[in-house]
């Protein structure tokens, strides 16, 4: 396989892909269908990880990688340099990129220790129940369109995932925005979207975002059919990125948001919300987070037309400059104001000193990288 190839490739059997140059437009099709054992799609032996790219807009939907087929590992690729969408694209054709794009017939994949390096969207993913894991994702394509993932309504997106029963745990999402466009920046690090399937069934946790256009965002109005969220599971993830840490514009039904480290310190000014919770759906539980904001922070820390109907209990807020939190709504009895006790906030080493309070309200907060994302040398430190 050698560089500039053009057509697409089927891989049979659960065997590893052994070349070690760059692979463009690979497909695992129907004819790799077998129902008893994965197809393995990775690295071994010597030399650096195989290098997977498409910088050609016109081929294969700008895809470096499509699965088609159940029961797929996916494991210590480096993914890099693939196209963006068209400008002003529809939602389909932007719902069509991603340098890895996962079908509604890819169930039960495992993506494992990737890397995805200046990818407009690095994942998108309709497998029902596949886990996206210990993957690192670090930036758009700055060389196409800016770093768009379609100028200038799309900025660029780490993962996104077109239906339910999906897991995104234990991945590294870093440096998906750009500044301009329809929205004065946009970006992201996950993203739940598309009416076309449900959304039913999904957790995120234990993941580690950085300078990201926001942790979460969850579609409605723009949805082919508006699909409402459901048992929706968000614990136990890191988050210092810009604008949000979720915009949950769709209905739900028994989703929670648990566990979590959230530090909104960083500002982009132009955009349309500084916030860190915008609830357009109910029932959500909101327990045990820790929320760090700033004097900068222009927005409450809860909003949305229901943010009013949130249950938040056991969380703790700090303004890390000494100002007031502005929530939005009433504090509940459980919740606290104060500094958590970071060991050290600034080394992004957010372990609670013993003293901390948020010990005492079940917050649970640990290092920036307490998981090993360097595995066969794909990813560099997070620092």
């Amino acid at each position: 396989i050698t560089q500039g190839l053009r057509s697409s490739l089927s891989v049979r059997g659960p065997h590893p892909l052994s070349a070690r140059k760059t692979i463009r437009g690979l497909s695992a099709s129907e004819r790799t269908r077998n129902t008893e054992q994965s197809h393995f799609i990775g690295a071994y032996g010597k030399g650096g990880a195989p290098k997977l790219s498409n910088p050609n807009s016109g081929l294969c939907h700008v895809n470096a990688l499509q699965l088609r087929v159940p029961h797929h590992i996916v494991q210590n690729l480096h993914f890099h340099h693939t196209a963006p969408a068209a400008p002003n694209a529809g939602f389909v054709e932007v719902w069509a990129t991603g340098a890895l794009h996962i079908g509604t017939e890819g169930t039960y994949s495992l993506i494992r220790g990737n890397r995805f390096e200046a990818t407009p969207k690095a994942i998108q993913s309709y497998g029902e129940y596949s886990l996206i894991t210990n993957n690192h994702i670090d930036g758009p394509n700055g060389e196409q369109q800016e770093g768009f993932l379609s100028k200038t309504y799309w900025g660029p997106i780490g993962i996104q995932i077109g239906t339910g029963n999906q897991t995104v745990a234990f991945n590294m999402i870093e440096n998906m925005f750009v500044q301009g466009g329809k929205w004065g920046a946009d970006g992201g690090a996950i993203e739940i979207d598309g009416g076309r399937n449900h959304k039913r069934n999904i957790h995120i946790h234990n993941n580690v975002t950085r300078n990201n256009m926001g942790f979460l965002e969850i579609s409605w109005e723009h949805d082919i059919e508006p699909r409402a969220t459901e048992n929706v599971v968000v614990e136990h993830n890191i988050s210092h990125d810009y604008q949000d840490f979720v915009l949950w514009w769709a209905e739900n039904k028994n989703s929670r948001i648990h566990h979590n480290t959230i530090i909104r310190t960083k500002q982009i000014e132009g955009i349309f919300t500084d916030t860190v919770f915008l609830f357009d759906g109910a029932d959500i539980d909101v327990n045990g987070n820790i929320v760090v904001i700033d004097d900068e922070t222009w927005d409450p820390v809860f909003t949305g037309d229901e943010a009013d109907s949130i249950e938040h209990r056991r969380n703790l807020y700090w303004n890390r400059d000494g100002g007031p939190v502005d929530l939005g709504i009433d504090a509940s009895l459980e919740e606290v104001t104060g500094d958590p006790h970071f060991i050290n906030i600034d080394a992004h080493d957010f372990q609670l000193e013993p003293f901390s309070p948020a010990r005492a309200l079940g917050a649970f907060a640990q290092k920036s990288a307490p998981f090993d994302i360097r595995a066969k040398g794909l990813a560099r430190d997070f620092e």
